[in-house]
């Protein structure tokens, strides 16, 4: 690659960082949501790294994901577009001695030299291109990216699927906002874009070797849940992928509605067809850890939760856990699903006997008074509740002590009433203490143990309103009464001065007729006077009196 010098007056970059063509020098993809991200795309990425191994990162990428790397290989190279990721990259791998930081389009990608073991390109190949150098469709940056993989070496590919869950629950379009970081040459009108599974697995085939493909959920931006064999699911994987992708932070948004969208896309069995996008694995071999159906998911406590079928039963594995069961029925549905349901139909009845009963399931897990870490996790997105019961889905870090973990769960469900924007059978300007205090009065906890600041924490972190969806809603009507009233007085007193203006206008135009007549008639005065001075009668009388004024002014004693 042809190394640049960076222009006068530019960012100084370290040692291992190279400029090429198409370098953009005002720009940053990292601070854009880079991939690898979720525990779940991190754990893919371990799998296949082997040390000793020359590998390739390409595309914006979390910065931890490329320095543990780094400490694991023989070979690392970093591509990007960005001269400010760039130095930001080798800033952080100044340690690692066998590694470079190539800052260029993907154009350049053809001229590589040597060909990597694994290719790691999470982030979709639409920001490997830059606008600095010639356009390039889809499928040309992918026949560049994948001509790095030498040969009996992996592709490790995310591909973004734009008929996914999050386009039709998103609350602004890529294509149609104005921000810096929707746009993209290569996604919107490319014909040359895999726009389904197939078509995915058709372009890959290509290659040599297997393919393999992870679906991506909840979101493009926060693929928190990954999951191989997409149609050999289980009906008992299948419905705890519905409710882990339900449960997911991601669907915490304001104003949108991703909660029936995807309860929706749950009940038609079409939600795994739904995904954010496509991990794609190729090599010589498959990966024997995603050869059959499966499902990662990050937990609350950042770590990997994996999911499979072992003779009708789903098993769960998670590092530094004991491997268990989880009784999960084809019938079962999340504890928040459920609870909503009650919410939006005014239930208040059936929120109650649902809230008692899991009061009820909490306390008979419960040695005394303290839940062990295996249901210590109560928040309403990891409790699954079917005709026999609740089941946690994913451990918690410690046990914890029942009341505590009970005003937790309540709080977490405060928290996702909000936060979906679902309505509850309390009036609107409800706030959320006082929704949490009547929850907890509903299962016999005390109103005046409601913990301090528990509520205050979360919403720091989750940013949310004062409002549910209908309460927004009325804040808005109300708004828009309040601005049409202003905007009528606005126009009355428009009106008024307008009216004023003219009268003032009238008024100062009749004065200056006024003034101006005035003036006229002074300047006739004086003229009239002037000819009265000059006349021979006033001149005169002036030579006779004017002696006699002077004369008999003597006289006086």
């Amino acid at each position: 690659m042809t190394t640049t010098a960076i222009p006068a007056g530019g960012t100084s970059r370290p040692h291992n960082v190279q400029l090429g063509p198409g370098a953009m020098q005002n720009w940053s993809d990292l601070e854009h949501h880079p991939a690898g991200a979720s525990a779940a795309q991190r754990a893919v990425v371990q799998e296949l790294v082997r040390p000793g191994q020359r590998v390739a990162v390409v595309g914006p990428h979390s910065l931890d994901v490329i320095t543990g790397i780094a400490s694991q290989v023989a070979h690392l190279s970093v591509i990007t577009r960005s001269i400010p990721d760039a130095v930001t990259i080798g800033n952080a791998l100044l340690e690692h001695e066998s590694v470079d930081v190539q800052c260029a389009s993907a154009a350049t990608l053809l001229e590589q030299p040597e060909p990597y073991d694994l290719v790691v390109a999470l982030d979709d190949v639409t920001r490997v291109w830059s606008p600095e150098s010639e356009p390039m469709t889809w499928a040309q940056v992918y026949d560049a990216v994948r001509r790095l993989v030498a040969p009996g070496g992996r592709l490790l590919l995310g591909v973004e699927n734009e008929l996914g869950l999050q386009r039709i629950t998103s609350l602004h379009s890529r294509y149609t906002s104005d921000h810096d970081e929707d746009w993209s040459v290569t996604a919107t009108f490319d014909a040359s874009r895999p726009r389904s599974l197939q078509a995915l697995i058709d372009v890959a085939d290509g290659d040599t070797g297997s393919v393999q493909v992870l679906g991506a959920l909840p979101i493009w931006q926060e693929q928190t849940v990954l999951v191989s064999g997409i149609d050999e699911l289980s009906p008992e994987l299948t419905t705890l992928l519905g409710a882990l992708t339900l449960g997911s932070p991601a669907y915490r948004r304001v104003g949108a509605d991703p909660t029936r969208m995807t309860r929706a896309a749950v009940l038609s069995g079409r939600l795994p067809h739904l995904c954010s996008g496509w991990i794609l694995i190729t090599g010589p071999t498959p990966v024997q850890a995603y050869a059959g159906a499966g499902i990662l998911a990050d937990d609350a406590a950042g770590r990997v939760a994996t999911y499979t079928d072992v003779d009708g039963q789903v098993l769960r594995r998670v590092p530094g856990a004991t491997d268990a069961i989880v009784p999960v029925s084809a019938s079962a549905e999340s504890l928040s699903g459920t609870a909503l349901d009650a919410c939006a139909a005014q239930d208040v009845a059936g929120l109650r006997a649902l809230l008692v009963r899991y009061r009820a399931w909490l306390v008979a897990n419960a040695t005394d008074g303290v839940l062990s870490r295996d249901v210590a996790d109560t928040r309403v997105d990891n409790v699954m509740l079917d005709d026999v019961g609740f089941q946690a889905l994913a451990p918690a870090e410690d046990d914890r002590p029942l009341d505590a973990a009970t005003w937790a769960a309540l709080a977490d469900l405060v928290l996702v009433i909000r936060a979906r924007g679902s309505r509850h059978p309390w009036p609107a300007a409800t706030d959320d203490t006082t929704m949490l205090a009547t929850l907890g009065a509903m299962v016999g906890l005390p109103a005046d143990g409601v913990p301090e600041g528990l509520l205050a924490a979360a919403d720091e972190t989750a940013g949310l309103p004062a409002h549910d969806v209908s309460g927004l809603l009325a804040v808005v009507e109300r708004l828009t009464e309040t601005n049409e009233a202003l905007a009528s007085r606005s126009r009355w007193f428009e009106e008024r001065l307008n009216v004023r203006e003219r009268e003032m206008r009238a008024r100062a135009e009749r004065h200056r007729k006024e003034l101006e007549l005035a003036v006229k008639q002074q300047r006739i005065l004086q003229d009239s006077a002037e000819d009265l001075r000059r006349s021979i009668t006033y001149r005169a009388g002036a030579a006779i009196i004017n002696p006699i004024r002077k004369f008999g002014g003597n006289l006086r004693p």
